[in-house]
């Protein structure tokens, strides 16, 4: 198991970004700032690892990130996904 979050629902599929706690300054990487997981400190969204996965695939639900945090991600995944945009 590996905590991921949800960046975006396609139907049965969801769009995804693990989770890890070791930080790194680059464009790669986003510390989260406004979490409210579950024994769960420090953690870091490795943007550059984003995969769509079937929502069979969870197991539990573990936190929430606040609404202006996760527009901030969003953001950030479309200067590094969409670059023109």
């Amino acid at each position: 198991m590996r905590p991921a979050i949800v960046l975006s629902k396609i139907g049965s599929l969801y769009w995804i970004a693990p989770l890890t706690t070791k930080l790194k300054q680059n464009i790669f990487y986003h510390l989260i700032t406004s979490i409210e997981f579950e024994n769960i400190e420090n953690s870091i969204i490795i943007l550059s690892q984003a995969r769509v996965i079937d929502k069979k695939r969870f197991q539990n639900e573990i936190g929430i990130i606040k609404k202006d945090e996760f527009k901030i991600i969003q953001k950030k995944m479309k200067k590094l996904y969409f670059p023109s945009f």
